[in-house]
């Protein structure tokens, strides 16, 4: 398998020739199911906030050095993800084109399913270089995923967390109480698990273990 790529925590460790962004939604979890997503009035889980919060804060350091990107949201269909993600980021960083986000994937349902068909997407578009985004607790999974389907694609995976935490100080503790909160210490265990699991180390107890943390 090819080496993982590095994980990043600041929009400066970006590589230059990143040209797309994939944007992993994480919509449900631990104390967070499809009744929560729809009682959200923007349809989002915080998790997925904070992804598409750091994606929009790559964006506006891209358009600072007067460099275009392609954003692909991707993530749980089912859950609302990808439309939701396309007006919150309208809502929220005006600045943005839409055009470079305005195209999603909507036909992902698990991680899995995201990196088989994101790096097709980008590939036919003739991308070669992108980061993956998504929330610091899901980002190594993410990446060991996304690992055996888009090498030499993906340069790095930025934890977006840190991306809103070093935008200001009241961005910082925004991600302070959202990284201290028990739903997230136990999302960190959730992931650890299912790693493992994944890996075929353990089995039935292991995969218990995980559904334990679902809702």
């Amino acid at each position: 398998m090819p080496k993982p790529v590095e994980i990043v925590h600041s929009v400066l460790d970006i590589p230059e020739d990143v040209t797309a962004v994939i944007a992993l939604g994480k919509q449900y979890g631990v104390d967070s199911n499809h009744d929560d997503i729809l009682a959200s009035p923007d349809h989002l889980s915080e998790d997925s906030r904070i992804t598409v919060m750091g994606v929009g804060f790559t964006c506006l350091y891209a358009m600072e050095k007067g460099q275009e990107l392609r954003v692909l949201f991707t993530g749980n269909k089912n859950a609302l993800f990808t439309g939701s993600a396309v007006e919150f980021m309208s809502k929220q960083f005006p600045e943005v084109p839409e055009a470079w986000y305005d195209k999603p994937d909507e036909g992902s349902v698990t991680t899995m399913d995201s990196a088989l068909r994101v790096p097709q997407i980008l590939r036919a578009e003739g991308h070669s270089s992108a980061v993956l985004e998504t929330v610091s607790f899901h980002a190594k999974r993410s990446r060991k995923q996304f690992t055996k389907t888009a090498s030499g694609l993906i340069k790095c995976v930025a934890a977006t967390d840190s991306l809103v935490a070093e935008h200001s100080e009241e961005h910082k503790k925004r991600i302070e109480t959202w990284s201290s909160s028990s739903r997230v210490k136990k999302e960190r265990i959730k992931e650890k698990v299912a790693i493992v699991v994944e890996a075929g180390v353990i089995g039935s107890l292991g995969r218990k273990a995980v559904k334990a943390y679902r809702p």
